[in-house]
């Protein structure tokens, strides 16, 4: 009997997974955010972050508290924000992930393989959200941020 690992390999021809890198940070300009790729343990999908400073108009503020224009930033972003926090570095974080209805998230898909199911939820891999389409994701959340921000005055330095 065949592995799931090798089994992965006979479902699906195409697998960027295993050629990207699974964590990333940097620092977009001209804002100054904090951005980072991180890929999750447990599904083998990527999440996206955008971390702003404090001063900022939304620092503190949690994506679902009913912020409309928050809420419009969060609608243009794959799957909407599932994540809010502040960082060790003092950062304010807005994070989204990649395994909502219709992803294709690997690390589920071999562990269901694994436990022989056959009826896989989610078997097309070009579903699967690649390094590419999350980076391209931060750009425009870094962006959007930066422009609501700016819009307010612009980041006050608390």
């Amino acid at each position: 009997m065949l592995e799931a690992s090798l089994k992965m390999k006979l479902f699906y021809p195409v697998r960027p997974w295993e050629n990207e890198p699974d964590h990333a940070e940097w620092v977009q300009e001209p804002s100054g955010y904090k951005c980072r790729i991180s890929r999750m343990e447990g599904s083998g999908a990527l999440c996206g972050y955008v971390g702003i400073p404090k001063g900022h108009t939304y620092w503190g503020v949690i994506y679902d508290e009913g912020n409309e224009e928050l809420d419009a930033i969060a609608d243009d972003v794959h799957g909407g924000f599932t994540y809010t926090e502040e960082g060790k570095d003092g950062f304010w974080y807005f994070g989204f992930d990649t395994t909502h209805i219709n992803d294709f998230a690997p690390k589920l898909v071999e562990l269901l393989i694994e436990f022989g199911r056959k009826d896989l939820p989610f078997t097309d891999c070009m579903n699967y959200k690649t390094w590419e389409f999350v980076e391209d994701q931060i750009h425009w959340l870094g962006k959007r941020l930066w422009s609501y921000d700016q819009y307010h005055g612009g980041c006050r330095n608390v």
